[in-house]
């Protein structure tokens, strides 16, 4: 039996849905030779200059005096390759453009063996190493879709019961030394560079990392959605509610999508600029207008266009008047199809009154799948409704929390918290969101900018697709309530202290299901405890 780091999988792991491909390997891995290392899961930070960090990761690696060291890629599900490059195929039947794999086990083996000689004494020693692709739900029947990769790189459905010839047939090749240095690995070389590696499932990997994979599940379609939405093609006045995180935007997005691929035009009514921001970003076409409905003038300027549909979304708080002048200014009632969308936390809802001047279809969701369970299950603590969530995203690092003795000490948390995320857990600037919930946002956004030394600069939404001409990093910093509808994956949500208890659980609510992957709540510690007793009450 191969000595295999992890010896043994969590069960948590096993049940994760993404994994099965690698799990399949790591099982046929195990009849290996003793003195062969498999090790799963390989992360490195690789430091190229000064600040900049390089991460990577590699499913396998294979260590021994025969093989040398092996990088496997694995891909599972529907793989191939058309005339445009490859792609996989989801359990929806949609085709996903993705990498070349082979070249992606080609960048990771360099990469790797860059970051072994960077802490080891190896500097000046040539390591064999090679890289193959690893296939498990494809058979050699499928092979002309892989015919770039060379058929000795791949493993295959049926390469799984003779494993051990597969791996040292290729990694023999180009063995032969013609300078009289012996170049194969010793068994104590082996043993010393499978404890740099040192794969390790009781600590999971940086959260970057895990965010990603994470994703691919949050990703897909729940089977809400997937339900609700032929629904929704087929009717044309619909009412689409449900918590924050249950895909009301990304069913209207589709929604959009598909009418103007039919040449439709579109109007979405929004309630800030943020949300206009998102919604162009995602669909980039002439045939969709975005205007927000949040404006204190009833000077009603007539827009007689005939829609093929228009959407409101964040509905909640419209009250009934602004409601019978959204109808008027905008010509509602001729448009072709109609989708209002709000949440169903009645805590949010000031006006209880939805669309009253015409009959819609309700639809209701109830999945919560946009974010980890962690997130989901804390967010929806705060929520009420006529209908139970149910938390479906994938597991994740529970919600974090930084008490602090004086709210003085907020800018210096702040900042140590942006350095942390990106070069301990490897996510990008971009990847960030500092989220206020009281009126200090400008305060706190000034002493930001002026006393951090990691040459960041603090963004609104509006400004922040510009600045990425800036050569300093830049990390949004907006009003929580500003940031609706929107999401990042990792928040750090504040300016809860000195609010009334009812605005505070709005204020979680909002926040929290805005993010992702990780949520990190910075308050003083009088306002965490009162937090910490409301969500055990």
């Amino acid at each position: 039996m191969a000595k295999l780091k992890p010896s043994e999988l969590p069960e948590e792991i096993r049940n994760e849905p993404f994994r099965r491909a690698e799990i399949s390997f790591f099982d046929a891995a195990k009849n290996l030779p003793q003195n062969w290392f498999v090790l799963y899961g390989v992360t490195w930070y690789l430091k190229i200059k000064n600040n900049t960090w390089s991460e990577g990761e590699a499913d396998f690696v294979i260590i021994s005096p025969e093989t040398g060291i092996v990088v496997v890629e694995i891909k599972g599900g529907r793989i191939g390759r058309d005339d445009v490059g490859w792609y996989s195929i989801d359990r929806n039947d949609e085709k996903h453009r993705i990498k070349d794999p082979a070249l992606q086990a080609a960048q990771c083996k360099h990469n790797l063996l860059r970051y072994i000689k960077s802490i080891s004494d190896f500097t000046n020693r040539f390591l064999p190493a090679r890289h193959m692709v690893c296939f498990p739900n494809i058979s050699e029947n499928d092979a002309p879709n892989l015919i770039e990769i060379p058929r000795e790189m791949q493993i295959l459905a049926e390469d799984f019961d003779h494993l051990e010839q597969v791996i040292l047939n290729f990694s023999a090749r180009n063995y032969d030394n013609s300078n009289g240095i012996n170049k194969k690995l010793t068994p104590g070389e082996c043993s010393k560079i499978a404890n740099i590696l040192k794969p390790n499932f009781d600590c999971p990997n940086r959260w970057s990392i895990q965010a990603h994979k994470q994703d691919i599940i949050m990703n897909e379609l729940t089977e809400d959605q997937s339900y609700l939405w032929d629904i929704i093609e087929d009717n044309n006045r619909i009412l689409l509610s449900g918590p924050a995180g249950s895909g009301k935007t990304i069913l209207a997005l589709k929604l959009i999508n598909s009418i103007i691929e039919r040449g439709g035009t579109v109007l979405v009514l929004l309630p800030s600029v943020a949300l206009q921001y998102y919604y162009r970003a995602v669909i980039n076409s002439e045939r969709m207008i975005t205007k927000s409905y949040n404006t204190d003038s009833l000077d009603l300027q007539y827009d007689d266009t005939i829609y093929s549909l228009v959407v409101i979304d964040e509905a909640q708080d419209i009250s009934e008047d602004r409601w019978l002048s959204l109808y008027e200014e905008y010509n509602i009632e001729s448009a072709h199809k109609f989708l209002c969308v709000f949440d169903s936390n009645q805590r949010l809802s000031k006006q209880g009154i939805l669309c009253p001047m015409e009959y819609l279809i309700p639809l209701k969701l109830s999945k919560v799948l946009r974010n980890t369970k962690q997130i989901g299950e804390f967010s929806t603590k705060f929520y009420s409704g006529d209908r139970k969530c149910s938390i479906i995203g994938p597991d994740g690092l529970k919600v974090q929390y930084s008490a602090l003795p004086s709210a003085d000490l907020f800018p210096h948390e702040i900042l140590r918290l942006i350095n942390h995320y990106v070069f301990d857990e490897g996510f990008d600037y971009s990847d960030l969101a500092i989220l206020f919930t009281d009126n200090k946002k400008t305060a706190i956004k000034k002493a930001l900018n002026s006393k951090n030394n990691f040459g960041i600069t603090f963004r609104s939404i509006p400004g922040f697709e510009h600045s990425y001409a800036h050569k300093s990093p830049v990390v949004l910093a907006e009003s929580v309530y500003r940031f609706r509808g929107l999401e990042s994956k990792v928040v750090i949500l504040t300016g809860l202290d000195n609010l009334e208890n009812d605005t505070m659980w709005n204020a979680c609510y909002i926040g929290a299901s805005r993010a992702r992957n990780v949520l990190h709540i910075v308050a003083v510690k009088d306002t965490i405890t009162v937090l910490e007793d409301y969500l055990h009450t």
